[in-house]
Order: structure tokens, then sequence, then C-alpha cells
């Protein structure tokens, strides 16, 4: 991954702010941030997220007709926590998201 020319402090700011209801285009560009779009028909060049994007359309949002918002956020909490914490990902060299964050200690026993 491509090392970022901006602090942390200048991306958290502008994250903070567009949080809170700010323009994130204006925010950007007081805080000295380039916005980077990709190239339309390009998906390959943001791959992870379209993957993802791919994965929970197939199996939430066309897997179950929906009559409330509470039933979608339900469907999505279950589906988000499957994906983070149980299922792994080739990847991540088939450990979850979860297991990066949180690295399981080996057990070691004695003969």
């Amino acid at each position: 991954m491509k090392k970022s020319r901006f602090t942390e402090t200048q991306i958290v700011t502008v994250l903070q702010k567009a949080e809170q209801g700010h323009k994130i285009g204006d925010l950007c560009r007081e805080n000295g941030v380039t916005l980077a779009f990709i190239q339309p028909g390009k998906p390959t060049q943001n791959a992870f997220i379209e993957r993802f994007n791919r994965t929970f359309r197939t199996e939430v949002l066309n897997a179950y007709v929906f009559r409330t918002i509470r039933e979608v956020r339900e469907h999505a909490d279950a589906f988000l926590l499957d994906y983070n914490h149980h299922r792994p990902h080739e990847g991540l060299g088939n450990r979850t998201p979860n297991d990066l964050n949180h690295p399981t200690i080996p057990q070691f026993t004695t003969d």
C-alpha cells in the first residue's frame, strides 16, 4: 500500500469534521488533503472494497426481502460479525480480520 503524504492528524481532522456534517471537499481543501477517486470503469483500482461490496450484496441485500430498516440492520450486523470474526480471507493468508488485530497466543504443551 502506498504511504500517504498526509499526516495522521490531517486525515483524522477531516474525518472527524465530516462525521459532524461538514462537506468533505471543503474540509480536504482547508486541511491540504487531495481527494483521489478511482477512474470510472476501473474497479480493480479499489479491488478490496469492490470484493466486499459484491459479497455483501450477494449474501445480504439480494438474499432477503426486508420489511423494515431494523431487519436490514440486524442482517447486516450478523453478516459483519461473521465476515470479520469467523470467515477466513484469502488475501489475509486465510485469517480473519479480527485475527490480525487480536492474534491468538499459541498454546504450548509439555510432554
